[in-house]
């Protein structure tokens, strides 16, 4: 429809009548006519439909069809005083109560810029969403129309507003009208808020009255249909595997939108066979093993208007018939055969992995029926496949043993047509031996052996082969503690004929190499003099076949200087003194091969080290029988006094070790070094001279040597006894005491001498002991010695001489 005279009018659809009626519907908002059964019958239909102009005003809501301001060029006056943001519009001209898609805008502008025309959703509150926007160039000021793209259009829901977005100057007229009762609505707005994406949520401050010069023109979707539905599908069971897709479902919205889409399935049939995808449209299998058959699988698309499409994607999986291979055949068997007799292997294949099962007949005899005709029947339990094998009955025959017979007897007790096998005592486990050879007349390869061995020892060195006739050696050899030779009694069978015959086994004696079971060997000793056998290297070897064994160094390893070895034991000798401390014997360590043979040469090597260690059999001795040195008296403990030095001529460090010590004094001592060092204080000790005994030997040992230390203790310059104050004090004292007392003596001698003129007086004389001299004098003790003669000069001087001899005082 159009306005007329090309103006933007409202228009309305009616329709007026239908004749028949009840078969067609008019969609008054998108002018679709459709039927209103699927089913609806031949014939004529005429359809009467009327348009109507409504008069320019504010728009009211309509389903899917135009919202905001039809006059939106009459909005503007205010325009000028909006600023940048985000703006929401909720009155009820921007408010959408359908499924649709946003097909054009139209607006009148005050300033040219960007503008992004918007459908929110809202959220609760002032909370909205936004779902969509269109961004269009304003280039030019009034009326604006924008048809928008298809893959562009904006898909919207019922209750999504418009709005729109500008980051700059206002765009959009507007006028602030209060006497339009519809524009008192309360509108959003966020002055200055930064653009939104699709799928931002922001809250928005209320704002009022205002009439935004902006119109949408809305259309309803169509139904969202299928894109490659209704469609068939042939599969083999073969191909078919669980969870892999067989066909991907494709869908589109209707009318091109952006609506988004949802996938089910509404039924299958059979069910349980496959399953759909909702997100990839992936069409599968549930199992590996889906029976032969059609399926039939209902599908429906949903927009998020709940606009559906159902379609159907037909299934079918093939079974593959099994395969007979080479047939028919003709097949000879013997009259013997017994059940389970192979005469044709059938070769049957089932291109999808299904169990055939085959069947056939019957039981044999020659001499009832020579010939047969066996008729094959296969099945995968679905197709079913035969075949025919035609078999011929032939005569048996008795097998024939081709190298048993005929053999030149052993001894009388042997069997006739015996024979003789003679089987190397080193031949390796699992070997054969020896294989039987069997003719068939009847062309059989087929035969069965069983044997028996004589003695019965040998069942466990030697077996034969119940399918091929192969004798397998199971056990190693030994000619020097086995049996020498064995019998085996060998029969064969076709089934239901035998033949015998006799093998006999002769072990032969092979000589073996001696057995080396450790490679390496060591001895170690102490240098010792010329002929000393060192300790046994314990050589583990053995000669299978118990042979004597010969040892000797390999030549040219390296030297054998000082050594010797003997063929017939091994161990090894010194040829001469070996002293570690000659130069010409130094090397503490020798490695040699020993090569250790059997009386026909055949040998094994060996790694022999020997280890020659240092002896303890040097004395250290003093580089000096004497040793003299001084100090002086005020020498700190710990100081050296002289240095006594050593040597060992032994040739490891070890032996080398040297002890000191010393005897006789307790004032020196000796350190591990041979320093004689200060011991003890040497104050007591001044002008004296200190001999003692040094002595240096290896730790443990009883051999030593000795010299003779000799040291002076000095006075130090200045400590004379007369070089001290007090000394020269107390001396002076002593002196004049001394002095007193000698001429106290005399003056009593002279008394005594008077007295002894007249009488003969009788005395008491005290006598104090030296060792008494330092006891008080009440522990003094005394004898009386009474003279009856007068006192004589002898007398006299006997106590002087005591007086001088104990050097102290005498009490009378």
């Amino acid at each position: 429809m159009t306005a007329g005279g090309g103006g933007n009018s409202t228009l309305s659809l009616s329709l007026q009548s239908a004749s028949p009626a009840g078969a067609f519907a008019l969609d008054s908002v998108t002018g679709d006519v459709s039927p209103i059964s699927s089913s609806t019958a031949s014939g004529t239909y005429t359809l009467t439909m009327r348009d109507m102009c409504i008069p320019m005003r504010l728009l009211e809501v309509r389903a899917c069809g135009d919202l905001g301001y039809t006059d939106y060029t009459a909005k503007t006056g205010d325009g000028t005083t909006l600023s940048a943001g985000q703006y929401v519009m909720i009155e009820n001209r921007f408010e959408i109560d359908c499924c649709g898609l946003v097909t054009s805008w139209s607006l009148s502008a005050h300033n040219t810029g960007t503008l992004a025309l918007q459908v929110w959703r809202p959220l609760g509150g002032t909370n909205y969403e936004l779902v969509g926007e269109n961004v269009v160039n304003v280039t030019a000021t009034g009326d604006n129309v924008f048809n928008i793209a298809t893959v562009e259009q904006i898909s919207v829901l019922v209750d999504d507003v418009v709005g729109w977005y500008t980051s700059g100057a206002a765009i959009l007229d507007w006028k602030n009208d209060p006497s339009n009762g519809a524009g008192t609505t309360t509108n959003y707005v966020t002055s200055g808020a930064t653009a939104s994406s699709v799928g931002d949520s922001i809250s928005m401050a209320a704002t009022t009255n205002h009439d935004h010069a902006l119109f949408a023109t809305l259309s309803a979707t169509s139904n969202p249909s299928f894109v490659n539905l209704p469609a068939s599908v042939t599969s083999s069971r073969q191909s078919l595997t669980a969870g892999v897709s067989i066909f991907t479902v494709a869908m589109t919205a209707g009318g091109g939108g952006s609506s988004t889409l949802s996938l089910s399935l509404q039924s299958a049939s059979p069910a349980g066979a496959f399953a759909l995808d909702s997100v990839t449209g992936d069409v599968s299998p549930i199992s590996s093993s889906t029976a032969s058959g059609t399926y039939t699988l209902t599908m429906r698309v949903t927009d998020t208007c709940g606009n559906t499409d159902d379609q159907d994607l037909t299934i079918t999986v093939t079974n593959i018939a099994p395969t007979l291979h080479g047939l028919p055949v003709v097949a000879d068997v013997s009259e013997s055969a017994v059940d389970e007799t192979l005469l044709h292997l059938i070769n049957v294949t089932d291109a999808d992995g299904d169990t055939v099962t085959c069947t056939h007949s019957p039981n044999l005899d020659y001499d009832v029926t020579s010939s047969y005709t066996i008729t094959v029947t296969c099945t995968d339990n679905e197709d079913t496949v035969s075949g025919t094998v035609y078999v011929y009955v032939v005569k048996n025959n008795v097998p024939v043993i081709l190298n048993l017979q005929n053999s030149t007897s052993i001894t009388s007790d042997t069997p006739s047509n015996t024979a003789m096998f003679q089987v190397l005592e080193d031949t390796a486990i699992a070997s054969t031996v020896y294989s039987v050879s069997v003719y068939d007349e009847d062309g059989s390869t087929s035969h069965s052996f069983s044997s028996s061995l004589s003695p019965a020892a040998g069942a466990g060195f030697f077996s034969v082969g119940e399918t091929n006739g192969r004798v397998t050696l199971l056990a190693k050899l030994n000619y020097l503690t086995q049996d020498k030779s064995y019998n085996i009694t060998v029969e064969v069978s076709d089934g239901q004929l035998t033949s015998t015959s006799w093998l006999v086994l002769e072990i032969v004696n092979v000589n073996e190499a001696p057995v080396l079971y450790q490679a390496e060997y060591q001895i170690q000793t102490q240098e010792a003099p010329a002929g000393t056998v060192l300790p046994s290297p314990g050589y583990n070897v053995q000669d299978p076949d118990g042979d004597n064994m010969t040892y000797a160094f390999v030549a040219g390893i390296e030297s054998t200087y000082g050594f010797s070895i003997s063929p017939s034991t091994g161990s090894i000798s010194l040829t001469l003194d070996f002293d570690r401390e000659d130069s010409g014997l130094a090397d503490s360590s020798r490695v040699w091969l020993v090569r250790i043979s059997d009386p026909a040469g055949l040998a094994v090597t060996a790694t022999l080290t020997v280890s020659i260690l240092d002896a303890e059999d040097n004395v250290p001795q003093l580089s000096s029988t004497s040793y003299f040195g001084s100090v002086y008296s005020n020498t700190q403990v710990g100081e050296i006094v002289t240095t006594a030095s050593a040597t060992d001529a032994d040739a490891t460090a070890p032996n080398r070790i040297l002890e000191y010590s010393v005897a006789g004094t307790s004032i020196f001592n000796v350190d591990g070094s041979g320093n004689i060092v200060v011991f003890a204080g040497l104050s007591n000790y001044q002008d004296t001279q200190h001999t003692f005994t040094l002595t240096v030997k290896n730790p443990g040992s009883t051999s030593n040597d000795t010299a003779t230390v000799s040291v002076y203790v000095a006075i130090p310059s200045g400590e004379g006894f007369f070089d001290k104050a007090e000394n020269i004090a107390w001396v002076t004292i002593v002196s004049v005491v001394g002095v007193c007392i000698l001429l106290g003596l005399a003056y009593l001698a002279i008394q005594a001498y008077d007295s002894s003129v007249s009488a003969v007086p009788a005395y008491k004389m005290q006598q104090v002991a030296p060792h008494d001299t330092k006891l008080p004098s009440t522990a003094k003790s005394s004898r009386p010695v009474t003279r009856s003669t007068v006192v004589t000069p002898s007398d006299i001087r006997a106590i002087e001489t005591h007086w001088s001899a104990w050097d102290n005082r005498s009490w009378f």
